[in-house]
């Protein structure tokens, strides 16, 4: 009796391990099959490039250097896929395939999973996704739940997240048409997490758009180290009424940058603070990413152009021309070395991409930030505006006697607030 319960137990393990197929879809940066390249006639370091993997083989050097992602899936008897599928990103010390159950066991970290009605072995983004696909961050966070109907539509309640675990954004999708989307915009995130310009745009907007606050492709020619470099920009200019400032009414964050002789820029990175004069004029506070040169003895040398220390400022005469703003540098102030006038081309253009607008300078109202009007001033924001201050004197641009003067009602505000009456 115990021998023939044995057999057929085992019939039904031996029948169970062949009810479905597991496989492992091994995939580029762009999710694209690795097994679909083909280079006959190339090779490196003269061995033949063969990126094909094969069960029971080695995973070729070739193909390791081009995977960066593999899916696992499983298929019944009539091919159709079943269960969860899940989309790993690679790691580099990948497994050799073998045959076997365990074929598809790999090291990686989980960056997405959900149900699929049919696969695209070349292009997995191509494929026909359902209910939901959820996506990871490497540190196990959700990133993204995207909602889909049978037929891989698009339906019902897309998120987003930050990296941290915030929500950043829903958006309702209605057979595939956007209905609605709402971002939020309450967070106190510095705009390095703005991975999208349509959360920037939300974030100009919750205020009212002010002066000229948008989205700008920006030119500028800035004299530096000799020689004037110039660099192409897209850049999100946004009111810091939120925080006043000594330093800046404006910011100007990089969406995208292009510049010579300079290293590449990060998304949120702040490229340069506006301040608005009494004169009507504006000083630039331009910063510049880290840059390596070599010295006399071939050795490379990296100074931090993003840094206060090295930050340029410019007095700058500003020309209004419908959606065009042109910054003219006319001077530039720099730290332990007198005023230094320019009479050349050197500026900086902003033609606005967002809004579609001209831009309105009736708000420009010509005033510098005094802070001692400012009768709701904490105590907190006063020191910032001290320690501003202090670098306004460093760098040349007040004298000694204005910054006497203009500090007294700040540190008036310190004292009051630390000494009992």
């Amino acid at each position: 009796m115990k021998k023939l319960l044995f057999i057929i137990l085992s019939f039904f393990i031996y029948q169970s391990s062949f009810s479905q197929q597991k496989e492992v879809l091994f995939l580029d940066i762009n999710f694209m099959n690795v097994n679909d390249y083909v280079f006959n006639s190339k090779s490196i370091l003269g061995k033949k490039v063969n990126p094909t993997i094969r069960t029971g083989k080695r995973i070729t050097w070739e193909a390791r250097a081009m995977i960066q992602y593999y899916v696992d899936f499983e298929r019944d008897l009539n091919g159709n896929l079943i269960n969860e599928v899940k989309l790993y990103k690679a790691r580099r010390n990948l497994s050799p395939i073998t045959s076997g159950l365990n074929a598809v066991k790999r090291r990686g970290t989980l960056v997405g999973s959900g149900y699929l009605s049919k696969i695209n072995t070349s292009n997995f983004t191509l494929s026909i996704f359902k209910e939901k696909w959820q996506e990871f961050y490497l540190n196990g966070n959700t990133k993204k739940i995207i909602p889909f109907d049978n037929n891989g539509i698009k339906n019902g309640i897309y998120e987003e997240y930050f990296e941290d675990g915030e929500l950043k954004k829903k958006i309702n999708y209605v057979n595939g048409e956007i209905i609605n989307t709402e971002h939020n915009i309450n967070l106190k995130y510095n705009l390095r997490y703005f991975s999208d310009e349509d959360y920037i745009k939300a974030y100009i907007e919750k205020d009212g758009i002010d002066t000229f606050e948008g989205i700008y492709d920006c030119e500028a020619h800035i004299p530096i180290r000799g020689t004037n470099l110039k660099g192409t920009y897209k850049i999100a200019i946004v009111n810091y009424k939120d925080h006043p400032s000594l330093l800046s009414n404006y910011k100007a964050y990089i969406l995208r940058a292009d510049c010579s002789d300079c290293s590449e820029w990060e998304i949120g990175d702040v490229l340069a603070f506006f301040r608005e004069t009494k004169s009507g004029r504006y000083h630039i506070y331009w910063n510049h990413p880290a840059n390596k040169y070599e010295n006399e003895d071939n050795i490379k040398i990296a100074i931090n152009f993003g840094s206060k220390k090295y930050m340029q400022v410019f007095n700058t005469e500003v020309i209004f021309s419908n959606s065009r703003l042109i910054f003219n540098i006319v001077s530039e102030y720099i730290k332990d070395k007198s005023l230094k006038a320019f009479y050349d081309d050197e500026s900086v253009t902003l033609d606005r991409i967002w809004p579609k607008s001209n831009i309105d300078t009736s708000s420009i109202n010509n005033q510098e930030i005094d802070s001692s009007k400012d009768t709701n001033i904490t105590i907190e924001k006063a020191i910032v505006l001290l320690k501003e201050l202090k670098e306004l004197l460093d760098l040349g641009i007040l004298t000694q006697e204005e910054f006497d003067k203009k500090v007294v009602s700040l540190k008036k505000i310190i004292l009051e607030d630390n000494y009992p009456h």
